[in-house]
């Protein structure tokens, strides 16, 4: 398997891990060589995979965080009665324990449509600065809810029907 590259904010990145559910990406994490700090190094990047409004053909990648080792990737632990929990490892890269209930794959899965091979998330998710997710629609979205959420006087989000925190 050839390295999958994508570049991001005209950076490289070398992407190499994705965490599937059901053969859908749920999470990546990319790495991208920071030559400009005083002692050069990889950094790495956690990027989150979620349907947009619950719709599985609008797929966006949100970056959740950065910083941390290829060899420090976190460790995904599923229940038992999980099947559908499977991941790909680029090499060099490793978690920082032991995973549990999930498939470790010799190949990405194939994400491409029509007999296209594609194996880069990127190429099949839109990028996205916001996530957002309502506890009532169950799904992850790139706008607020305002059917179920609204922002209080102090600029804090709450549920409409009982008027508590939304996190």
């Amino acid at each position: 398997m050839r390295l999958i590259k994508t570049r991001i904010k005209n950076q490289e990145h070398e992407v190499i891990y994705i965490e599937y559910q059901d053969a859908v990406p749920h999470s990546v994490v990319t790495k991208s060589y920071i030559s400009n700090a005083k002692k050069p190094y990889w950094r790495t990047t956690q990027w989150d995979v979620f349907a947009n409004d619950g719709d599985s053909e609008n797929l966006m990648i949100y970056e959740s965080g950065s910083g941390g080792e290829p060899t420090d990737i976190s460790t995904p632990h599923y229940i038992e009665s999980y099947k559908g929990a499977s991941y790909w490892m680029g090499l060099g890269a490793s978690f920082n324990s032991i995973p549990s209930n999930i498939i470790k794959l010799a190949r990405p899965f194939n994400l491409g449509k029509n007999g296209d091979t594609i194996f880069n998330p990127f190429d099949i998710c839109e990028r996205t600065y916001s996530s957002e997710y309502c506890e009532l629609c169950g799904h992850h979205s790139t706008e607020f809810c305002f059917e179920h959420k609204y922002d209080d006087e102090n600029g804090d989000p709450r549920y409409i029907h009982n008027n508590e925190y939304a996190d």
